[in-house]
């Protein structure tokens, strides 16, 4: 997604990519439920593009710790994650 500056549009698009993977029928028959765990870092134009793949990887293993089928939206340039 480009040129979002407002978290909450990027958690609604999370939101609904899980409900879409868990409502997907690809294995209904054998009674599967898909779920997936998203990060995401909101970046500004002067973020260096290593700094946003890490803090968009560090969302991503935030929500994992949360458990299953999470989202974790990082979009504060000084926040950490981790407390």
């Amino acid at each position: 997604m480009m040129n979002i500056i407002d978290a909450g549009i990027v958690e609604k698009k999370a939101c609904q990519i899980m409900q879409a993977l868990q409502l997907s029928k690809v294995f209904e028959d054998l009674n599967i439920t898909l779920t997936c765990s998203i990060g995401a870092f909101i970046v500004d134009r002067y973020t260096p593009y290593l700094e946003a793949f890490e803090r968009a990887d560090l969302a991503l293993y935030c929500s994992k710790y949360q458990g299953k089928n999470q989202c974790r939206i990082d979009c504060s340039p000084n926040k950490k994650l981790y407390q």
